[in-house]
């Protein structure tokens, strides 16, 4: 018998500290390393992942997954010295220019916005990370906050939020669209 797809793909899933059910059937969890130790503290830590693999190099087909949850460690790590420190142990850590991993895959903001819906419709919370503010696109900082603030998705499309004072909306600011 076929084993039927699960339909989320958890690229860097670590201890699966972002989940509330460590085994929640319907992700497939993703990580480069598999851990059994005991933290600091005392307390048993293990990085059992569904299947080994770097999320620079999956072995998947675009579109495999409906959704892909991607929260990366965030410390950095010098490649010539093992990972020995409590938090790179717990939450990973990334070498070289971790930025370029995690940004300039020239997304669309019809993409984008794609993406936040199918997390939307799949019954989670979507939540926009910008790694280089400065130089994001104005409409993705607007997504962000559209998306970020729990409150403003539930009252309004994206598309019909107004992010200024000037009471302009997404669809005018971006799209030519009027009032």
């Amino acid at each position: 018998m076929q084993q039927k797809q699960k339909p989320i793909l958890d690229v860097a899933c670590g201890g699966k500290m972002f989940y509330f059910d460590k085994n929640d059937p319907r992700v497939l969890f993703c990580d480069k390393r598999e851990l059994h130790t005991t933290l600091c503290d005392g307390r048993p830590f293990e990085i059992k992942p569904d299947i080994i693999a770097d999320f620079t190099q999956l072995p998947f087909d675009d579109n495999t997954f409906k959704m892909v949850v991607f929260d990366p460690p965030h410390l950095l790590h010098n490649e010539t010295s093992p990972i020995t420190g409590y938090q790179q142990i717990k939450y990973g850590a990334l070498c070289g220019d971790w930025r370029e991993m995690l940004t300039n895959y020239d997304t669309t903001i019809e993409e984008d916005l794609y993406r936040v819906k199918m997390i939307d419709e799949s019954g989670f919370i979507p939540d926009v990370r910008i790694y280089r503010k400065p130089t994001a696109p104005r409409v993705v900082k607007d997504l962000q906050r559209w998306c970020n603030n729990r409150i403003i998705p539930g009252s309004c499309d994206f598309m019909d939020y107004i992010p200024r004072a000037d009471g302009r909306t997404i669809r005018q600011l971006y799209f030519g669209g009027k009032k």
